[in-house]
Formats: structure tokens, C-alpha cells, sequence
């Protein structure tokens, strides 16, 4: 008696564990939400860190004026400046004027500059 109620305990663990992997797995591939963005449900095979997201962010701010590309500049904070900073002398004065001005709110944020720092994308390099 000992045996079998030993043996059914140990096979709780296996039974839970293909449950479980059977159970994200229905989620995965039938409950895709309609409305927001989309994320992985299980595992996320494309991550996007911090490195890509500024280097994106930076490169089409080089490309020309982008709104989106100054958001996300400014949602990624302090954690993009070691990657976009190194760039900064490579880029053209407009591009180095656009990145200056789109960094704004960050240094506000830091409380490194007042907004009379940033009046013109000039002024805003040299800072």
C-alpha cells in the first residue's frame, strides 16, 4: 500500500509539468488579444534590449526628424546614453542638433539642465 501511494505522489510532478506546458501551449496558438500590442505569451524569442532600441531610435533620428524616435529616446531614459552618447560626434550637425533636442527631457529629468539650455539645437549640442 505503502508503494503505490508513494508511486502515484512522484508522478504528481511529470502529470503537473506536461499540464502546464500543454496549457501555455493551447494559449500560445488560440488566445491571440485583438486590441494592444502583441506579446509573447510563452517565450519570447526576439528580445529587444536597450542597445537595439537606442540604435534604432538614434538611426532614425539621424535619418530625419522623428517624433517616435524622440519618445522612445526619452521613455528609455538614462539607459540609452551609454549607447547613444559614443555616436554623437560621428553624427552630422543636424543630426547631433535633432539628438540634443530630443534628449532634453532626460536631462531635465536628471535635473543636469533648464529648458533655456535647450532653445535652439546649437545651444543644445554645446551643452
Amino acid at each position: 500500500m505503502l508503494r503505490y501511494a508513494l508511486r502515484r505522489v512522484l508522478w504528481i510532478l511529470p502529470a503537473l509539468l506536461v499540464a502546464t506546458l500543454l496549457y501555455f501551449g493551447l494559449l500560445t496558438h488560440h488566445a491571440i488579444p485583438t486590441d494592444g500590442p502583441r506579446l509573447p505569451l510563452f517565450v519570447n524569442t526576439h528580445p529587444r534590449d536597450v542597445r537595439a532600441l537606442s540604435a534604432q531610435a538614434l538611426q532614425e533620428l539621424t535619418d530625419g526628424p522623428s517624433d517616435r524616435a524622440a519618445q522612445e529616446l526619452v521613455r528609455l531614459g538614462g539607459a540609452a546614453l551609454p549607447h547613444v552618447l559614443p555616436h554623437l560626434d560621428a553624427l552630422g550637425p543636424e543630426a547631433r542638433g535633432r539628438l540634443a533636442v530630443a534628449l532634453q527631457p532626460v536631462a531635465e529629468r536628471m535635473g543636469l539642465a533648464t529648458p533655456a539650455a535647450f532653445s535652439t539645437p546649437e545651444n543644445a549640442v554645446t551643452f
